[in-house]
């Protein structure tokens, strides 16, 4: 707890020490692993992280916060795109319900000019729920029309407006708590 008290305080080296202190006192303990990683990242050591991150998987490979934290690590690197949406694809095995990971994963795929798969997956966030607000869905209708004619470019507004409108609501955040 002092780590991370550390570590939210920008306290970096002396939220390393705890944090290690804690590791060799529980090692097998997931929490911890995640916290050293979180760490790492912000302090620009990925590789670090991904080690650490990568140890956490094998360990549990069921884990779906091990797998998201892996996807937000992804996600900075450019270069990564693929392994971020792969991951994000690992996140959605493990929480199939996660709506917080599918927009996100929806995100991904119109950036990557994949309005195929975009399209699964907002069809998706209609058909699982939770219900969206009434200033959601028109942007939502909006986006997968587009999409479905191919116009990425002209989706993206609709999509941002959806993702907004979607990211406000309960169910999101209680979502991405999940994976955090």
């Amino acid at each position: 707890n002092l780590g991370v008290t550390y570590l939210r305080g920008s306290r970096f080296d002396d939220a390393e020490a705890q944090l290690n202190r804690a590791r060799t006192m529980d090692p097998a303990n997931g929490d911890i692993g995640l916290t050293i990683a979180k760490l790492y990242a912000v302090t620009n050591r990925p590789a670090d992280a991904r080690s650490t991150l990568d140890a956490l998987r094998r360990a549990d490979p069921r884990n779906a916060h091990v797998a998201y934290a892996l996807a937000e690590l992804d996600k900075r690197d450019s270069a990564a795109s693929g392994r971020y949406v792969a991951e994000l694809h690992d996140v959605m095995t493990l929480a199939p319900t996660n709506l917080a990971v599918r927009l996100q994963l929806i995100d991904a795929f119109v950036r990557r000019s994949q309005p195929d798969s975009a399209v699964r997956q907002l069809e998706e966030v209609r058909r699982i729920g939770p219900e969206l607000p009434a200033d959601a869905r028109t942007p939502l209708d909006e986006t997968m029309r587009l999409l479905r004619v191919g116009n990425v470019t002209a989706a993206r507004e609709p999509l941002d407006k959806f993702l907004h409108a979607a990211e406000l609501t309960s169910g999101y955040q209680a979502s991405l708590d999940d994976v955090k």
